[in-house]
């Protein structure tokens, strides 16, 4: 194997490495409450509301 694909292969699996080791992201979910909320006074107004990103809230 020559240095040159060595040390490449190298360099590859540092990365990888690094980016298995990073922290996992905490979950969010749905906002029920708050879409409900919202569709509800949509309906009244006689909006249709499409949602894109709904509104989340934290997961604990």
């Amino acid at each position: 194997m020559s240095r040159l694909t060595l040390t490449s292969a190298l360099a590859a699996l540092s990365v990888l490495a690094g980016c298995a080791s990073t922290p996992p992201q905490q979950l969010s979910t749905i906002d029920a409450e708050r879409v409900a909320a919202v569709d509800r006074q949509a309906a009244r107004s006689g909006v249709r509301v499409i949602w894109v990103n709904p509104p989340e809230k934290r997961a604990p």
